[in-house]
């Protein structure tokens, strides 16, 4: 699946503008797209072109404007992109937050190794997407990421679930909540299959949230099991409110910086109180 990376890095961002002067015709900008923003798009199409400078017209990258949605990608992806811009814009809501407006760049790798220069060093060997929140920047694999990729309509909208996040609450959500909260987004419920075989929670207890950011540098097994106890988390949560769900929590989290504070008055829980109780019923149902 995905992930998001924070912050871009500093060499990255020096790439992007080193191509970003070798426009033409496709990455003229869409209307609504900031000032300040707008030399994303350009970078992309800029990687994009020169990639492909030697190939013949046909062969050149193509884009499609769909809503708050530029998506980029090769011929062969066609298909896929449509597919992708159709999904995202008809489900273009995501729980608790408001409806996103900020507008977000979606380029499609057509192989691996294209990915990998456009991801950065700093990308995990098995994310399939990543999300760049700071510049609403989306990178995602193509048709031949490969059966570990899944679904690429959930992973697109995990990434999107990422940046409506970082949206509405910047970065106030610890790792795990953002995976977490990604993956209850995008209706990933069969990650709780890797609970429900994972050997570790059968000898040792179910770990505290204050320790689920470690997983997600641990390898693609670990990173699993941390995909799947951070949706968890996010899941046993947002069930605390049946009818608001978490609504009134991202408003409180949003008003005080605080998550603590935020379970407290969307809850009545301390979060302390809330960690035990899911890593309770967790044991629970999987241990």
């Amino acid at each position: 699946m995905g992930k998001t990376l924070r912050r871009d890095a500093d060499a990255r961002r020096i790439w992007w503008r080193a191509v970003a002067g070798r426009l033409i015709g496709v990455c003229a900008l869409p209307t609504g797209f900031e000032r300040g923003r707008a030399w994303l798009l350009v970078a992309v199409c800029a990687a994009l072109f020169s990639a492909s400078a030697a190939r013949a017209q046909s062969d050149a990258p193509i884009r499609i404007d769909v809503g708050r949605l530029t998506i980029v990608h090769y011929p062969r992806d066609e298909r896929l992109a449509r597919s992708l811009a159709g999904a995202a814009l008809a489900s273009d809501t995501f729980p608790g937050l408001p409806r996103p407006r900020e507008r977000v760049l979606i380029a499609i790798a057509p192989n691996a190794r294209t990915f990998r220069s456009w991801v950065g060093p700093s990308a995990p060997e098995w994310g399939a997407a990543i999300a760049f929140p700071e510049s609403r920047r989306i990178v995602i694999h193509g048709r031949d990421a490969g059966a570990r990729a899944g679904d690429p309509v959930a992973t697109l909208r995990h990434e999107l679930a990422h940046l409506a996040l970082h949206e509405t609450l910047g970065s106030l959500p610890p790792r795990w909540f953002d995976e977490g909260y990604a993956s209850f987004a995008a209706g990933e419920w069969g990650r709780d299959e890797a609970l429900a075989t994972s050997v570790a929670l059968v000898f040792r207890p179910v770990p505290g949230i204050d320790s689920l950011d470690d997983y997600f540098s641990g390898g693609a097994q670990r990173a699993d099991e941390g995909y799947a106890l951070a949706h968890r988390a996010v899941a046993e949560l947002a069930a605390l409110d049946e009818r608001r769900g978490l609504s009134l929590f991202f408003v409180y989290w949003k008003e005080s910086g605080s998550l603590d504070r935020a379970v407290r008055q969307a809850y009545g829980l301390t979060l302390s109180d809330f960690d035990q109780r899911w890593r309770q019923r967790t044991r629970r149902r999987y241990g």
